[in-house]
């Protein structure tokens, strides 16, 4: 399994992040691009 060390949660950029630690120490960002935001605009 793998430990939520930071909750999901928006960012004040706009992004929604959650992050994990996996077995190894290693950390990971989950990031959500909610519709609203402004990359979700580029063309």
């Amino acid at each position: 399994g793998v430990t939520i060390t930071e909750p999901a949660r928006r960012m004040p950029w706009g992004l929604v992040e959650l992050w994990i630690e996996d077995p190894d120490g290693v950390p990971i960002a989950v990031i959500e691009v909610p519709d609203d935001h402004p990359l979700r605009r580029r063309g």
